[in-house]
């Protein structure tokens, strides 16, 4: 969105007459850019005000010029939930909602792009103003096969609720919404490190945070991992002390013992949370999923004992396993890299590095840059910019520890970032933790170029990576539509558009000896359900089996728009209880259908796949489709 170089502050809105304060707050409900003639058949229908044309259109020109409205007669993001939420107070914004719905109604099939996108924005903040969870969906759901790459703009719950954060309002939101909001938020926040400094002290409020004892759980956890990148180990500390229970089996206390220096403590109290997790789990054993799972490895690769590094290898197949495609995924997948590089079982490192640079995100870039440096790897230009990039945003953002570790590791690895070290050391000395940096000895034997170890491992293959297969997505009923193209690399080393290869030739696999093992998993889910002459020789996917093994992979776009990079990670249906006076009501976040595999989406590029187990089935026979109410004092024994 393209604003006015000044943007005013929001006591300015005070010195506004009655019809221009009213005029702004209609421009935040359509949120679209929007025509005065639009504009004027809005309010005449309203019927608050009946001004002329002529009128609202100088008016209109009036509050551009001050700065309210950019220069498509949008309101500024800084005063748009603002005005909408005093709409909200002043008992008129659903109608007018509704009002402007039916005169610019959403569509998803016809119009201009920019307009389809924005409208769906509208959907989507209109949803949670008014509590609406299928138009939030419908609204994401538009914008992941849509607009990726259409608007130029931050997270849709960033907008509504970080810029600017309103307590009293967000607290005043079902748990339920409030943690739909806040999680995207805070991964936004850890991903691209930005802080939003009062969203971060509604949660630290234990009084001022609405949500019941029962529901925080969540809420704690989120806050615990931003201490964590923080490095607010105290804050971290007295959190665990205070809500021991919301943390069991989680491994963060074992996480602050190893980065304030403990790591024989720390790899004590990860065994004692991975034993609680061992109560759950398979005989394949358990491990933590997330960023604590990191930081347990890492503690594994300071301690060195035999064993350890077997440890990994096995710790990382139980997450790859259960959570392919989540956050921490390529980090962890660097991780198992450097241990089995030392016992010259290097994995793919081309299909490791494309997944690297398809992500944006903080720890990605900190634990692959760490790891190479640690193989011996000359760490590329490409990649050092984004480690200097990375310490300047968590430098500035207050993500301090992100900060040191980034200086300290671009200290190490580039002479020109050499005066970086004190830096590093300042920084660590004021947080009193240890830098993972110097936990490992690098291997010094021979220095080698990330192409090379590429090209290494490329060879110890047998393959030649001037072919490839890709995977575009649409999202239909409820499910991913896949469909596989074969891609070929030009002299200049870019990827051609493709062409799409008939499921039948893959299922038979014959000439494509360039499929990596995951295009092969997710081929081997092929089944034939109709005649040889039929299309693709009557082959087609079976989703209960093929949905969970494209999960993470690196190269999946948007079908109707193949430059648009899809993320498809796993996850497990959320059990969600909300506190309602003396009872609780128990349900499902989402619905999960009828099927073994369900699909939500949940970011304009981000699918979540989720199986659905008999222990889920039986969860939900007991609470039904609509939810269980239950009274609080029965709440012990239901939970």
């Amino acid at each position: 969105m393209t604003v006015s170089d000044s943007v005013p502050a929001p006591e300015s809105l005070a010195g506004l007459n009655p019809f221009e304060h009213y005029l702004l707050q209609c421009i935040s409900i359509i949120y679209e850019p929007v025509s005065v003639t639009f504009l004027t058949k809005c309010v005449a229908l309203d019927g608050r005000f009946q001004p002329a044309r002529d009128e609202i259109k100088n008016v209109v020109a009036g509050l551009r010029n001050a700065g309210f409205l950019n220069r498509q007669n949008q309101c500024v993001p800084e005063l748009a939930e603002q005005l909408l939420r005093q709409s909200i107070q002043d008992g008129w914004f659903t109608a007018f909602a509704g009002l402007v719905e039916k005169e610019a109604p959403v569509s998803y099939m016809y119009g201009k792009w920019a307009t389809r996108c924005w409208r769906a924005l509208r959907q989507f903040r209109i949803g949670v103003y008014s509590g609406d969870f299928d138009k939030i969906d419908e609204s994401e759901q538009f914008l992941a096969e849509h607009c990726g790459g259409r608007l130029d703009l931050e997270p849709p719950a960033v907008l509504v609720v970080a810029r600017p954060f309103d307590p009293k309002w967000f607290g005043s939101l079902p748990g339920s919404m409030q943690f739909f909001l806040l999680d995207q938020v805070f991964r936004y926040a850890v991903e691209k490190l930005c802080h939003f400094p009062d969203v971060l002290r509604y949660l630290e409020d234990e009084n001022g945070l609405t949500v019941s004892s029962v529901e925080q759980v969540p809420f704690h956890r989120m806050l615990a991992g931003y201490y964590l990148l923080q490095g607010r180990f105290d804050a971290l500390k007295h959190l665990l002390d205070q809500h021991g229970d919301s943390f069991y089996g989680s491994g963060f206390a074992g996480t602050a013992a190893f980065l304030c220096g403990d790591t024989d403590l720390a790899l004590e109290l990860f065994d004692r949370d991975l034993k609680q997790l061992g109560q759950y789990a398979g005989p394949e054993g358990a491990f933590f999923f997330g960023l604590t799972g990191v930081f347990c490895i890492l503690a594994l690769l300071s301690r060195n004992r035999e064993g350890d590094r077997q440890a990994v290898i096995h710790a990382v197949a139980i997450v790859l396993a259960g959570c392919k495609g989540c956050q921490e995924e390529v980090p962890f997948r660097f991780l198992d890299a450097f241990v089995r590089s030392a016992e010259g079982n290097t994995p793919d490192m081309l299909s490791l590095s494309e997944q690297m640079k398809a992500e944006d995100r903080s720890l990605t870039t900190l634990i692959s840059v760490l790891c190479l440096y640690w193989m011996g790897v000359e760490i590329p230009a490409e990649l050092l910019e984004a480690l200097t990039e990375l310490y300047g945003r968590a430098r500035d953002n207050e993500f301090s520890w992100l900060a040191m570790e980034a200086a300290e590791l671009l200290a190490t690895v580039d002479e020109q970032h050499r005066e970086l070290a004190a830096q590093a050391e300042e920084i660590r000395q004021r947080l009193e933790c240890r830098t993972i940096t110097h936990i490992v000895s690098p291997d010094e034997a021979w220095k080698q170029s990330l192409q090379e170890l590429i090209s290494v491992t490329r060879q110890a293959r047998g393959l030649e990576q001037t072919t490839r297969l890709c995977w575009l997505v649409q999202f239909v009923d409820g499910s991913l539509h896949l469909t596989p193209k074969e891609q070929k690399k030009s002299s200049s080393g870019s990827w051609s558009r493709g062409r799409t290869v008939g499921l039948n030739r893959l299922a038979e696999n014959t000439d494509f000896d360039y499929l990596s093992e995951q295009d092969l998993e997710i081929c081997s889910a092929l089944v034939q359900v109709g005649e040889s002459s039929a299309k693709n020789g009557g082959y087609a996917f079976d989703m209960e089996k093929a949905l969970p093994a494209i999960i993470g992979h690196p190269l999946v776009f948007l079908e109707n728009s193949p430059q648009t990079p899809v993320e498809l990670v796993t996850g497990e249906p959320e059990l969600v209880v909300e506190s309602h006076d003396d009872t609780l009501f128990i349900h499902f976040a989402r619905d999960i259908g009828d099927g073994e595999v369900v699909v939500w989406q949940e970011t304009p590029t981000r699918y979540r796949i989720v199986r659905i187990t008999d222990e889920h089935r039986r969860v939900a026979e007991i609470t039904g489709r609509d939810g269980l109410q239950v009274p609080v004092a029965a709440s012990r024994q239901v939970l």
